[in-house]
């Protein structure tokens, strides 16, 4: 039942916060264990389970766990933005930009007067570029070194090619001394 659910996911908060020796880890063990919320009482439901978040996780190198905990709030109440925000935290601080951004734009989604979500999004979305274009500019410097090295062995290397595009949309490469 989805009760007994949001009961197992307090208990695995609780067992999160033990790990990360938080004082709360047992007040939310407990509350666990008295579980057994009605729907209109969710959003206060989810909120306690919000103040026994993992507040060190950062510190504590607990984030997989931190993102789990979320991850399950969220399956449990897709519109509920808190674990949501905590996650595109998470997700923004180990540099996992297109998850951080998909969080944000459903953030942006449910409430669109989230402070400071729109320049969020612009800021996730031009940090994922970044990290993207220094990732291809990482695997055509490899790719020229390997390159390079077969090259050579005959005299030359990728610097004696000049590749252009044509007018048409083809390209044309061409060697030069």
């Amino acid at each position: 039942s989805e009760l007994k659910e949001k009961a197992m996911m307090h208990n695995n908060l609780g067992m999160v916060l033990m790990k990360l020796h938080e004082p709360t880890a047992v007040d939310a063990q407990d509350d666990a264990k008295a579980a057994q919320p009605a729907e209109e009482n969710k959003h206060q439901f989810m909120s306690s389970l919000q103040k026994k978040k993992p507040k060190n996780a950062n510190r504590n190198k607990a984030l997989e766990q931190a993102k789990d905990s979320f991850g399950k709030a969220i399956e449990l109440d897709g519109e509920y933005i808190k674990p949501l925000f905590q996650r595109m935290t998470i997700h923004r601080e180990e540099e996992e930009y297109e998850e951080a951004v998909r969080d944000a734009k459903r953030i942006e989604e449910l409430d669109p007067a989230f402070k400071g979500i729109r320049n969020t999004v612009r800021e996730l979305e031009q940090l994922q570029k970044e990290k993207f274009d220094k990732m291809k500019d990482e695997v055509v410097g490899g790719l020229k070194s390997l390159g390079n090295m077969f090259l050579g062995n005959f005299g030359m290397s990728v610097d004696n090619f000049q590749m252009g595009q044509n007018a048409d949309g083809t390209y044309n490469v061409q060697y030069k001394q």
